[in-house]
């Protein structure tokens, strides 16, 4: 197994590497496969701008996150290895799982420059990678010889990568940026409400979707006194100052608010409507810091835009 001589670089200019000879090639503007037909042996190669750069509790929590989404929920996962990198913001994972019953292997670099990621990964049914280490070298040899350039990246929208979302009873779907926590608070903290939220890694943003369900028929003008209540609660820091600056009504009969807590140090939107006869209230919340809006503000209107009703 070798390397090929004949340089291949990325659309976006971010990285070059040499594609070992006789595999195929499938880019995209922020990722690419390169695999070998007969096996399914795939290098993959990915980017994301962070859109600042991540303290290492955050790069870890980004980590964790994404790992979480592509392999801790699969079927048979087991985690091999788990550790920083020699080098500063690398981490290093491997793990094992299973996919269509075969136990599939799994090795991830993630390494931050900057405000900027770049994962590399060796995938593949785990017994080829077993019985023939020859894999394992070509990879080392793949990413020793793959060259980065950061920079290209900046001009990326922030987490562009992305997994689809869907709300509780298939309320509703959206496509929210991998990497951000994901959590549920199902009728924890309010008994009537199902709370699922993603927080991103350096915790100065979240996307919240909140079900609520309590036996009340609801008109759009009390929807909206349980909507400022809820944002009251939980983004004024107990300052009960949420000001809403603006009101839109949208072709589906929702309310899209734009608002701000001077107190809790938050601003954000808000999309809520009615379902089921008045009967369920869907609030849909973007909320970032202050400090952060400029940065996460595009991301909102980008995973909003993606909103749909199943």
């Amino acid at each position: 197994m070798e390397l090929s001589t004949e340089l291949y670089t990325h659309p976006s200019g971010a990285f070059t590497f040499y594609p070992p000879v006789g595999w195929e090639i499938k880019d995209s503007d922020i990722d690419v496969l390169v695999y070998e037909p007969e096996t399914g042996i795939t290098f993959y190669v990915a980017v994301t701008n962070f859109g600042l750069p991540l303290d290492a509790a955050s790069y870890e929590a980004y980590v964790n996150a994404t790992e979480t989404y592509y392999y801790t929920s699969m079927e048979g996962y087991e985690q091999l290895d788990y550790g920083v990198g020699t080098a500063k913001d690398v981490y290093v994972v491997e793990k094992t799982y299973l996919y269509d019953g075969k136990t599939q292997y799994a090795k991830s670099i993630y390494n931050q420059f900057g405000q900027v990621n770049f994962v590399f990964e060796v995938i593949g049914q785990d017994s080829i990678v077993k019985e023939n280490p020859e894999y394992l070298a070509l990879f080392d040899k793949f990413f020793e010889k793959l060259e980065v350039a950061a920079d290209a990246v900046l001009t990326r929208p922030v987490y562009e990568l992305t997994w689809k979302f869907v709300g509780p009873d298939n309320s509703m779907t959206i496509d929210v940026p991998v990497g951000w926590t994901y959590s549920l608070d199902d009728r924890t903290t309010y008994s009537d409400a199902v709370m699922e939220s993603l927080t991103s890694p350096d915790g100065a943003a979240l996307i919240e979707n909140i079900s609520v369900v309590d036996g009340n028929t609801y008109t759009m003008g009390n929807a909206g006194e349980m909507a400022l209540f809820l944002l009251n609660e939980r983004y004024s820091n107990g300052g009960g100052d949420v000001r809403v600056s603006n009101i839109q009504t949208l072709s589906d009969g929702s309310e899209y608010w734009t608002w701000k807590s001077t107190k809790g140090g938050y601003s954000g939107v808000t999309n809520f409507e009615l379902r089921n006869g008045g009967t369920q209230v869907l609030l849909l919340s973007f909320v970032s810091y202050d400090s952060t809006l400029e940065i996460y503000a595009p991301l909102f209107d980008r995973v909003f835009g993606t909103y749909t009703i199943p």
